[in-house]
Formats: structure tokens, sequence, C-alpha cells
């Protein structure tokens, strides 16, 4: 019985986890995530033990629970896994993509695009609270399509062991996804080179090509690792006292919320930032 609370607690901990919902506090303690998940201590308890040996939570003595925090060490080792693990699976799921999955990674660029439409859109426009609400939301939503991509690829690998490893690095990689407010900074850049990476690995599964599928995911997992690690450093530069008063210090977030799939127009991903489509 404390086995099957357990399973559930695990469960629910996760999904907040996928979701952001630990975003808001540095840390909780271990009875008030009970009393979040509304079940007892001890199955909150062990489901907190297996998240931590999974790496995905720590414990902080007299603090509480928190996200797993990386050092860049660890960061760049994790980015290297998911490039071997990525591109292992592309090549599985170029063999067996169901036109149903197809269809579904077609509804996620699709809905990539939109996503990228209206944050070009809100960048004229930021100077209200309403156009400053859209353009964060507009951010948030296409990060969570772009890791619900990668993990629609996962899941046609059929590789369950491979589906859940790959899922845990996404989580503990994605802490660094910021909502930044920088001055000259933007995401549209970042959000449109996403996007046409995820055109060119879909065209590759459309046609059954293990090689090009492959190699388009090991370019995107690659690109998108050299971008977390500049974010992970200018982080590090944000918090030396000379730079504080400068910046706002971005808040960091999770990866995705729970459904998404919506898919690609071919020309979705194109002029965004001046980037050819090849």
């Amino acid at each position: 019985m404390v086995s099957s609370l357990k399973e559930k607690a695990y469960t629910h901990i996760r999904q907040e986890l996928a979701q952001g919902h630990w975003n808001d506090v540095p840390f909780l303690s271990k009875r008030k995530i009970a009393q979040r998940v509304g079940m007892s201590y001890t199955p909150v308890r062990e489901a907190l033990i297996q998240l931590e040996s999974e790496g995905l939570i720590e414990t902080v003595n007299n603090q509480g629970v928190r996200l797993k925090m990386l050092t860049r060490e660890e960061l760049r080792e994790k980015f290297e896994l998911r490039i071997v693990l990525e591109t292992g699976a592309a090549k599985l799921a170029a063999e067996k993509i169901t036109d149903k999955e197809l269809a579904s990674l077609r509804q996620n660029l699709d809905e990539h695009r939109r996503s990228l439409r209206s944050y070009r859109s809100s960048l004229t426009d930021n100077q209200t609270p309403e156009a400053g609400a859209l353009l964060g939301e507009s951010i948030r939503q296409a990060f969570q399509l772009n890791i619900l991509f990668h993990l629609g690829v996962i899941r046609a690998s059929r590789n369950r062991q491979m589906a859940k490893l790959v899922s845990d690095l996404h989580l503990v990689t994605q802490v660094l996804q910021t909502r930044a407010i920088l001055p000259g900074q933007n995401h549209l850049r970042q959000i449109a080179r996403d996007c046409l990476f995820h055109h060119r690995i879909l065209r590759a599964l459309e046609h059954h090509d293990p090689e090009e599928a492959a190699r388009w995911i090991q370019k995107h997992t690659t690109d998108a690792m050299k971008h977390h690690l500049s974010v992970y450093d200018l982080l590090q530069q944000l918090r030396q006292p000379s730079a504080s008063s400068l910046y706002r210090v971005p808040e960091v977030w999770l990866e995705p919320g729970q459904k998404v799939e919506q898919s690609i127009s071919s020309d979705s991903c194109h002029s965004a930032d001046g980037l050819p489509r090849k």
C-alpha cells in the first residue's frame, strides 16, 4: 500500500517539476510537499528519496528540498549524454514512427510557428503590462513546444528506458531556460533556430531516413548545449555585485506544461531572423 502511494506521490511531484510549479520558491520542506501532494509524510518522503537518487532534486540542510542545481561541468555532461541518446533515438524513430506520430509532430511545429509569430509581434509593443505578459507567455510556450517535440521523437523510438532517461535529462537541463529581460536581449533567434531544426528533423522522419534524422537532431542538441552554457555563464556573471545594479536577474523555470502537439507549415520557421530554410 505504501509502495502504491509512493508511486502516486512520485508521479505527482515529477509532474509538478516538469510543469515548473517549483519555481516560485527556492526551497520546500518535506512536510510542505506532502501537503501539496495531499498525502501522508511517509510515501512522499520515499518518493523524494527516489527523485533525489535520480538526480532531479536535492536536499539542503536546514533549508529543505529544491530542484537539482547543476555545475557548469554537470550541465555540459548532461547535454553530451542527451546528444548521444537522442541521436540514437532519432535513428530508431525514423524506422518506427507512425503516420499518427508524424501528424502530432507536424501539429507541434505549427503551434511553434504561431508562438514565434506571437513573440515577434509582441516585441513591437512591449511597453504595456499586457504586452509584457504576452511576451513572456510566448517565450514559455515556445520553449515548452521545443521540449515536447523532442519527447515525441523519443516516444516514436519505442524504447521506454531511453524515453525515461531522456525525459529526466530534459527536466534537469531546462532549469536554465530563462525568461530573462536584459538590455538588448531577445529570444527571437533562438526560437527560430529551434523551429528550423525541428522542420529538418521532421522532414528526415517523414522520409524514414535514420542518418539524416540523427544528423539534424545532433546539430540541434549541440546548438542547445552551447546556448544553455552561455545562459549559465550569464547567470554567473549576473551574480557579481557589479552587475546586479545593471540587470534584472532572470527567473528560472522548467520545461513542458502538459499537452501540446500541433504541426508545421513549411514556411513556419523562415524569415523570423533571416535564417534560410534548406
